[in-house]
C-alpha cells in the first residue's frame, strides 16, 4: 500500500487534496496515466479521486496512446539501442513504440519522395 502522505510531501503539494486536483483536474492526467505514475492500480487511483470528492471522468475508450510518448522518441531508441529497452522503460507495450516509429519513418519516407518527386519537376 501507498503512503499518499509521503508523496504528497515528496511532490512538495500542500495537500494531498492539492495533488489529485492539480493532477487529475488541471493537468487532466487520465487514471490509467496516474495509476502508471504511481505504480499502482487504477482502483487505488480511482479511489484516492472519491476520497477527496472529485469528480471521475468518463474513461476514452480506444484513445490514441501516442501521446504517452515523449517527442524524443526516436533520440532514445537511437541511445538505447534497442525499441524493448524504450518501451519497458517507459512501461508501455512494445508494439505501441514499434508502431509509432514506424508511422514516423512512413511519414518521412513520403515527404522525402514528395521532394524528389518536386525536383525532377523542377528540372523539366
Amino acid at each position: 500500500m501507498i503512503d499518499w502522505e509521503a508523496v504528497r510531501r515528496r511532490m512538495q503539494f500542500e495537500s494531498q487534496e492539492a495533488l489529485w486536483e492539480t493532477l487529475y483536474v488541471k493537468q487532466e492526467l487520465s487514471i490509467e496515466t496516474l495509476s502508471r505514475r504511481f505504480g499502482v492500480s487504477v482502483t487505488a487511483i480511482r479511489s484516492q479521486l472519491l476520497r477527496h470528492r472529485l469528480p471521475i471522468r468518463p474513461a476514452r475508450r480506444n484513445a490514441p496512446r501516442r501521446s504517452l510518448l515523449p517527442p524524443n522518441i526516436v533520440a532514445l531508441v537511437r541511445e538505447a539501442g534497442s525499441i524493448k529497452k524504450v518501451a519497458d522503460g517507459l512501461h508501455l507495450p512494445y508494439g505501441l513504440v514499434y508502431r509509432h516509429l514506424r508511422r514516423l519513418a512512413l511519414a518521412r519516407l513520403k515527404r522525402l519522395k514528395a521532394q524528389s518527386q518536386a525536383a525532377a519537376t523542377r528540372r523539366t
